[in-house]
């Protein structure tokens, strides 16, 4: 009775095993094909079909197909394919087909589609690939070869991480989850290993494949190599570099055309600013970028030597001049000939000393403490302080004249909460040093994390930063810097503003934001970490005009 069913059904059915040989057929195959059942029994499937294995790669898939009949006619048919168990071990392939009248020019016209898919597919200048619901990569285009330095070839049919190799790269790939999900990746920066083993930094954009009655079979990512973006960024903010110190704002601006001019001079510089602005490193920049810089630069914290040895630690000592000189001792003067000696906290310098330092500053000359003879030195004065001379002055606590001996160049950093448009550009600077220093492969920060540094009030400044970034740092490894990376008390800040009066807290963001932008949108909206689009909009519901 089976038997006789499956000679009367009007479609050709032919039974292939594993090996896709044909074992079995119905008169209507042979109709359809012109062969005898014993001219095709034991044939591969392809004798017939011959793009059968390109075609119809998924079971249950509909395709249209040419037929290849035994007169060497072409014919189209429609076929599908299903699997059917025989036992635990074994299986058959069931293949259904049926002619269809007129339709090889749909085929042709099929066919002409197809090509200038693939020639799209080759043409564009983003790597391209598609992988299967394993990762497997199941096409890979000409850009991708060039990007990745991989033959086709080579990836096709292994998955994506086994090629691309990074270390965090299958814990961090979120292709499985989203398949899941049939949610999409969109401008994600990541770091792929090449065939060369260089990492490259390329932006990732994802999305589903879906076939009807299938549901999710895949995803097709396309990459574009931003390593010469990467470099570009890296050469705009040398424009905010004054050696080692970082900074985009105006007013640090104003202080590197300053320094320009009179960072190779003998000039004396008092920096002034809040403790953790960056006095120590604007310090070591001026020095490296002076004449003197292949001499010593010899630093000083005044405040933090005691009182009663910090004329020793200046000036040096003889031997014999207190209890326990058993042997001459130069100071930081003479250790900084030639070079820059840095007077960090010199507000602290007691009133007894700043006569004798007068005298080393305007004379170049001194005695060490218990000597008889002056020594004569060549040092350039760079001071700093996180206090108000003026009011000291005031107050007597500091004399007017070592006051304007130091202050012939005044520098005032502004604090990092004075000038936030800085923490972006920091925040990059710190994950290079720390990648670097600690072997670590952090790409980057979120707009979510980046917008609450960009809202707390820093008062440690840019040390505090740092100290930040370092603390990300010791528990994270790779990827990108998030929200929940960050210490407890930035997120529960965070949290006190938003829940506070939320619509005042982000009016005065906006509006400090937009000052040290100068009301530049495009430049407010970056170190907001939002888009132009959602800036507009905020502006206008919180009545802001600019």
């Amino acid at each position: 009775m089976k038997r006789k069913i499956f000679e009367c059904l009007q479609e050709g059915i032919i039974i292939l095993n594993r090996t896709d040989r044909i074992i079995d057929l119905n008169k209507e195959s042979e109709k359809i094909t012109r062969y005898k059942k014993e001219e095709l029994i034991g044939q591969s499937i392809v004798k017939i079909l011959p793009e059968f294995p390109n075609i119809l790669t998924n079971i249950g898939v509909y395709s249209p197909v040419k037929l290849l009949k035994k007169d060497h006619t072409e014919t189209a048919v429609f076929i599908s394919l299903t699997k059917l168990d025989v036992n635990k071990k074994s299986y058959v392939k069931i293949l259904n087909f049926k002619e269809m009248e007129n339709c090889l020019e749909c085929i042709r016209l099929y066919e002409k589609e197809h090509q200038k898919c693939s020639a799209i597919f080759e043409s564009v200048a983003d790597g391209v690939f598609t992988v299967d619901d394993q990762l497997k990569i199941t096409s890979f285009n000409s850009s991708a070869e060039k990007i990745t330095g991989y033959n086709r070839k080579e990836v096709i049919g292994k998955k994506c991480f086994e090629i691309f190799k990074n270390s965090n790269c299958e814990e961090l790939c979120k292709l499985q989850k989203n398949l899941k999900k049939g949610t999409m990746v969109k401008n994600i920066e990541v770091l792929i290993r090449t065939k060369n083993n260089i990492l490259l930094p390329v932006s990732i954009n994802t999305a589903i494949l879906q076939l009807k009655g299938f549901g999710k079979i895949g995803c097709v990512i396309s990459m574009r190599d931003i390593s010469s973006i990467k470099r570009l960024t890296k050469e705009i903010s040398e424009k905010y570099r004054f050696g080692n110190f970082i900074s985009r704002s105006r007013e640090m601006q104003l202080i590197y055309g300053k320094l320009e001019s009179f960072a190779d001079s003998n000039l004396n510089i008092l920096i002034e600013g809040e403790t953790g602005t960056g006095k120590d490193l604007l310090a070591r920049s001026i020095h490296f970028n002076s004449s003197r810089k292949n001499k010593p630069f010899v630093k000083v914290t005044c405040a933090a030597i005691p009182e009663t040895l910090l004329e020793s630690e200046l000036f040096g000592y003889e031997k014999g001049a207190f209890t326990g000189a058993v042997r001459d001792k130069p100071g930081r003067f003479e250790l900084a000939n030639g070079g820059t000696l840095f007077l960090n906290e010199v507000g602290d310098i007691p009133t007894h000393l700043q006569v004798k330092l007068l005298r080393a500053i305007e004379e170049g000359e001194f005695e060490r403490l218990g000597g008889k003879s002056s020594v004569k030195v060549d040092v350039r004065i760079i001071a700093a302080t996180n206090k108000d001379l003026y009011e000291e002055v005031a107050k007597g606590t500091f004399r007017k004249d070592l006051f304007f001996r130091l202050n012939i160049v005044n520098l005032k950093i502004p604090p990092l909460r004075k000038r936030r448009e800085d923490i972006p550009t920091l925040v990059d600077h710190f994950i290079q040093i720390n990648n670097k220093k600690m072997g670590k492969e952090i790409i980057g920060i979120s707009n979510e994390a980046l917008h609450i540094l960009y809202t707390y009030s820093w008062p440690g400044n840019v040390r505090e930063l740092e100290n930040v970034i370092e603390y990300v740092f010791a528990q994270k490894k790779f990827g990108i810097i998030e929200k929940m990376d960050l210490p407890d008390h930035l997120n529960n800040k965070f949290g006190q503003s938003s829940l506070g009066s939320l619509k005042e807290s982000e009016k005065k963001l906006l509006l400090e934001a937009l000052r040290v932008t100068q009301n530049n949108k495009n430049e407010t909206a970056k170190i907001l970490g939002i888009s132009r689009t959602t800036l507009w909009r905020k502006l206008k519901k919180l009545d802001i005009y600019v």
